[in-house]
């Protein structure tokens, strides 16, 4: 019969045999509970490679099986937490996940990563324009102004109140506070429903409110209640189903609304729009420029995935299709014009069950609209003006420093106006949605490939196309060898094609709607379609069974928002080590930074204070869920004073000499660096700006700099402690770069 033993264990390790060293480490830990803490971080090293090696099999009950072993060992390891948070995040079981690395911070609440990866579920579980809606100061006035005003007017006492979609319930405690005697709560989000219910208790209104997990259809009640309060409304005012929620009041006898006096708010709203030409909006929705046309061709029409370019065949399909965009308009890149009068699309009042239910089944109008000058006529903007009581207005037009976007319905290319010419736009609402586009275009969208807005914008760049074009021109080839396509980008994998006369084969990692896209693409370019090959997505060996020989790898590893594509730089190394590519495209990236501050960033990822929200206890519940890290920030808009000159942080040879017995990740894809930065005036540092340069320096070629302003990207950074700085004060900045991901702190 086999022993166990501490040896054993260290030597099954050492062979690569984890199951049998778990075990063995097991038996030990079991029968000596209380060994060297050294003991410990040698089990959850071993534990780890066990865990990476059984999903690789598909083995997840086992895992679970093992973990659960484990926290009878370890029950108060925040390591062991950690990594069960993780795995579970990485399998999408958001909600598990956040329990167990929330506790896993109560152990260790100093613990950078186990915030970076709690960070990660709170973009799943708690919304991030949570923190903006929260943050607006002006909006939060406003509903409590109105809460106010309707239960201290003299038209009949509020005794009950129903808050539907309560959030953290900050209008509930408002209601409490002006002297409702009983208040009931709502929200279908089970993590928004325990946020409700610890912030009652923090602000001691737990015995004032009742909260349910429950949507609104669902709900039951002890008795009609004498006021509903609810904030159901997104960009264009319709989208998160406000009119529903209500109609389902009257429908469930959940209001009494036989007194003269408000009894919902908002009470009603009117819905406005106009024409607009704006470059940002245009470059983000159809394909623009053919300047790339004398190599790449594209001979179809494209356009973005909304509504205004979709003509479904199906009532489902159009109900599934986002009827607009949403844009902060007075953040928009390059600005906008109006072309148009401001008009009404539509307007409601919620109190009025007949027109709720006009609008759930249906109603169009024809609108007609002077233009007031002459321009491209790029999108309808359309916004809101809500009255929540009698002289309480929320409005959130284009220029109205509100948290909220203003909904866009993009306009097909080549649509022109001239002052004072007539348009004619049909807007549809019906249900939870709004719909508008002019009505002579109607027929023009009914052709053309529809994709992401993001892949749009970057086909649009034209900077980043002539780019690649220039380096491909500057490489001498091997047309004996062939070239690794990871650009995801079909215009610049033709040209790759084209100008080095090399084969390309293309890795289809992507969503088969992008891959039929980018074969479409392919096929429209018929001299080079024959030399464009696709790897699938499983095929880890060489393609045509070892025969090629690749001469390079080219990739494109910044994402639209600013960010490393998830596991670009492990998939890069990868790829080097299975198919011996040495030359890399770009060949080197290098990484820059700058010391900001920005109450603006703050406000996007955190509350900021409980002064925001009313004075009530807040922040701490939700920023349990605020993320360190942002992306896709428009930098020639953000509110920032500059307190660094821009650095160097990070340089990666994307084509250092690998060792394929080393099993180290190598400094391309995991390292560690500390940077001295000088400030260069006076102010509060609370975040860094970083972004990224692509270049080729063996043929002094540069390739990307996603802080072009010309380009399509947007740049992305780290949130810091607010903390004064004085100009001259030398900072140590601390920049960890790990998994394709980039950490800044500073020290």
């Amino acid at each position: 019969m086999e022993t166990f033993s501490l040896a054993k264990a260290r030597e099954y390790q050492e062979a690569g045999n984890y199951g049998a060293s778990i075990a063995n480490y097991f038996y030990i830990l079991k029968k000596e509970p209380n060994l060297d803490s050294s003991i410990q971080r040698e089990f959850f090293i071993c534990f780890t490679s066990f865990i990476q090696q059984l999903e690789s099999r598909g083995m997840y009950q086992d895992i679970m099986e093992y973990f659960e072993m484990a926290e009878q060992c370890f029950p108060r390891a925040s390591e062991l937490c950690k990594q069960l948070g993780e795995f579970l995040l990485r399998h999408e079981f958001y909600i598990e996940s956040a329990g167990w690395l929330l506790r896993a911070l109560r152990m260790e609440p100093n613990s950078a990563e186990i915030r970076r990866l709690l960070g990660s579920t709170g973009g799943h579980l708690f919304e991030q324009w949570h923190f903006r809606m929260l943050n607006d100061f002006q909006r939060n006035q406003a509903y409590c102004k109105a809460i106010q005003s309707v239960v201290c007017s003299d038209h009949g006492p509020v005794n009950s109140m129903l808050d539907l979609g309560c959030g953290t319930a900050i209008w509930s405690m408002v209601a409490a506070q002006a002297g409702v005697e009983r208040i009931h709560a709502c929200d279908s989000n089970v993590v928004m429903y325990h946020i409700a219910r610890e912030t009652l208790k923090r602000n001691g209104f737990q015995d004032r409110v009742q909260v349910t997990h429950a949507h609104s259809n669902e709900l039951v009640l002890p008795e009609p209640v004498d006021l509903v309060v609810c904030e159901l409304m997104d960009a264009g005012f319709y989208g998160e189903g406000i009119v529903e929620t209500l109609y389902n009041c009257f429908g469930k006898s959940l209001i009494n609304n036989s007194v003269d006096r408000q009894f919902f708010i908002p009470k009603g709203a009117v819905i406005y729009g106009a024409l607009v030409e704006c470059e940002e909006i245009r470059r983000s929705h159809v394909i623009e420029r053919k300047e790339f046309s004398l190599v790449a061709k594209l001979n179809f029409e494209v356009r973005s995935n909304c509504a205004p370019f979709v003509l479904p065949a199906s009532e489902e399909l159009f109900q599934a299709v986002e009827p607009y965009d949403s844009i902060m308009m007075r953040k928009v890149k390059g600005g906008y014009r109006m072309l148009s009068e401001t008009f009404v699309v539509d307007q409601i009042d919620l109190t009025d069950v007949g027109q709720l239910k006009a609008c759930l089944d249906g109603q169009e109008q024809l609108i007609e609209v002077r233009c007031i000058q002459s321009g491209k006529l790029d999108a309808i903007v359309c916004w809101f003006r809500a009255e929540l009581t009698d002289g309480v207005y929320i409005d959130t037009g284009p220029e109205n420093c509100t948290s909220w976007e203003q909904a866009v319905f993009p306009i097909a290319l080549d649509s022109q106006c001239e002052l004072d010419q007539r348009v004619f736009i049909r807007c549809q609402v019906k249900g939870n949605q709004l719909r508008c586009h002019l009505l002579q275009a109607s027929e023009e969208y009914r052709s053309g490939e529809i994709i992401p807005t993001s892949r749009l914008s970057m086909l649009n760049d034209l900077v980043l196309f002539q780019s690649y074009c220039n380096l491909f021109n500057k490489l001498t080839n091997d047309t004996s060898s062939a070239l690794l396509d990871m650009s995801h980008n079909p215009l610049i994998t033709v040209a790759a094609c084209k100008l080095t006369n090399m084969d390309v084969w293309c890795r289809t990692d992507d969503p088969s709607d992008w891959n039929s896209f980018f074969a479409k693409v392919v096929a429209c370019n018929s001299e080079q379609q024959c030399r464009i090959h696709f790897l699938g997505r499983d095929d880890c060996r060489r393609p045509a069974n070892g025969k090629v020989k690749f001469e390079r790898l080219l990739c494109m590893p910044v994402e639209t928002s600013g960010v490393l594509e998830p596991g670009v730089l492990e998939t890069i190394l990868y790829n080097r080590l299975t198919l011996e590519i040495d030359h890399v495209l770009p060949e080197r990236l290098r990484v820059f930074a700058m010391l900001v501050s920005s109450e603006e960033l703050s406000e996007y990822c955190r509350v900021l204070d409980d002064t925001r929200t009313l004075g009530f206890l807040i922040a701490d519940q939700v920023n349990a869920f605020h993320s360190d890290h942002f992306e896709d920030v428009e930098p020639s808009t953000l509110l920032k004073v500059e307190l660094s000159e821009r650095f160097e942080l990070f340089r990666l040879d994307l084509q250092q000499s690998l060792d394929p017995e080393d099993y180290n990740l190598p400094a391309m894809c995991k390292q560690t660096v500390t940077k001295q930065v000088q400030a260069k005036q006076d102010g509060k540092l609370n975040a860094v700006l970083y972004w990224f340069q692509g270049d080729c320096p063996s043929i002094d070629c540069l390739l990307f700099d996603t802080f072009d302003e010309k380009g399509h990207f947007r740049l992305a950074g780290c949130l810091l402690e607010p903390r004064p700085v004085s100009r001259g004060d030398v900072l140590t900045i601390r920049g960890t770069l790990d998994r394709s991901s980039i950490f800044i702190t500073v020290e």
